[in-house]
């Protein structure tokens, strides 16, 4: 189990007073278990905590993903995840789950 937290100290000036700025928190917490035949499974959940949401609006949101990885040798590391985000008024109502693929490999 891993955890962490971020701070935002200084941003850019073309995003000042909005979400992404100054002031802004995100924490999250990641684990993971190894299965058998090489499979492995992840999930990290994380939260946004804007200090300048702007008056009357809520941005912070959470999100949680969840990885399926299996090992292939000397190609790498295949990835199926999938993503919802959730909570605040930053994240619409019908925000489905979203599916996507990656691929790691060291060199």
């Amino acid at each position: 189990m891993t955890g962490g937290l971020a701070y935002t100290f200084e941003a850019e000036k073309a995003n000042a007073g909005g979400a992404f700025d100054e002031g802004d928190l995100y924490a999250y917490l990641s684990g993971g278990m190894d299965l058998p035949e090489g499979f492995s499974m992840g999930a990290t959940l994380g939260a946004y905590m804007f200090e300048n949401d702007g008056p009357g609006f809520d941005a912070d949101y959470q999100h949680l993903t969840l990885d399926f990885t299996k090992g292939a040798g000397d190609f790498g590391d295949f990835t199926f995840s999938v993503s919802k985000n959730f909570g605040g008024q930053a994240v619409a109502a019908d925000d489905g789950i979203t599916p996507f693929v990656s691929w790691s490999k060291s060199f």
